[in-house]
């Protein structure tokens, strides 16, 4: 028998080892296009930082802070009728004031403010130990209802007020307060001690450390007045948190006319602009006349603060 035997199968083996060539030509040459297209195209502009995510509630983007004012009467209606729209505002208060506190916070957050508020409270330990956690609730279940930012600060300036207790009982009476946070689901309040700015200098005989457990509040309070404001105690407590990754935020700040400071506007100014520089939360003036001693703005100060109210960096009311 003569004649070309074929073979069906390689045939069919070789046709489609002949489409898979073509194929994979074919691919190569879209790669290739594509590859000169993108050598070609123009780059996508950086698109940039995200957007600001605080860390804690009413934390101010950086860049920004709040130049807030407490004074003699706690009305948000008399803070803003003296100096505007101050963005902060420092109050206040004793450990039964939960209804009267209720008010102004509400008064404060309908101008857009964030309030910062302090309460005394019974002896530590004993808060602490959980025997106040029904008026420790009573304050949270308050705040919560806001559903605006709150900052909190149980008993500010606790070094001196020792006979309530010792700094680790200051410290185990927050991480009570901070345990019933969590328990209630309490996430529009930051919790904060307050120190005063000499508790950083060394001739005080304290560390601050003692007053700061980690992982229960969110940023650190400072009260500085007068040598602590311009002196080296500010420096101090700008590098401890610098070295601690911790933000500070100056609940009370203040110098009096007794001293004859020839450059009242000057310093206000220079104040604002070191606590922009270090990134500080807020700035927050006591504007009060104590026995002795004129806190109240007037003058020079009064004018640069107020300038200073005005400027862009400075977080505003948002009504």
């Amino acid at each position: 028998m003569t004649g070309e035997h074929k073979h069906p199968d390689l045939t069919e083996a070789v046709d489609d080892l002949t489409k898979i060539a073509e194929a994979l030509t074919l691919a190569l040459a879209i790669t290739n296009d594509r590859l000169d297209a993108l050598e070609n195209a123009t780059p996508n502009p950086d698109p940039g930082p995200g957007p600001f995510m605080p860390a804690y509630p009413g934390q101010p983007e950086p860049g920004t802070m709040y130049w807030g004012a407490a004074i003699k009467s706690q009305e948000p209606a008399d803070l803003e009728a003296k100096y505007g729209d101050v963005g902060m505002h420092r109050l206040f208060f004793q450990w039964n004031q939960v209804a009267y506190a209720s008010g102004l916070i509400d008064k404060a957050h309908a101008r857009g403010w964030v309030p910062w508020i302090s309460m005394k409270t019974p002896k530590w330990v004993e808060v602490a130990s959980g025997q106040h956690d029904s008026m420790v609730d009573a304050w949270l279940n308050m705040l919560k209802a806001k559903d605006q930012a709150v900052w909190l600060t149980p008993w500010h300036e606790p070094e001196n007020d020792l006979a309530q207790g010792r700094s680790l009982d200051h410290r185990a009476m927050n991480a009570r307060f901070r345990a019933r946070m969590t328990e209630l689901n309490v996430t529009n309040v930051a919790l904060a001690p307050i120190l005063m700015g000499w508790t950083w200098d060394p001739g005080s005989g304290r560390n601050p450390d003692d007053w700061w457990p980690e992982n229960i509040y969110d940023f650190m309070g400072v009260d500085p007045y007068e040598a602590d404001m311009f002196g080296p105690n500010w420096q101090r407590a700008l590098e401890w948190a610098t070295d601690r990754n911790v933000q500070l935020a100056v609940g009370e700040w203040g110098f009096g006319f007794k001293k004859a400071y020839a450059d009242q506007g000057e310093r206000v100014h220079d104040w604002y602009e070191s606590g922009i520089e270090h990134n500080v939360a807020a700035l927050t003036v006591w504007s009060v006349n104590n026995p002795g001693l004129t806190y109240e703005l007037t003058g020079e100060q009064l004018t640069a603060y107020l300038a200073k109210l005005a400027d862009p960096r400075t977080v505003r009311g948002a009504k």
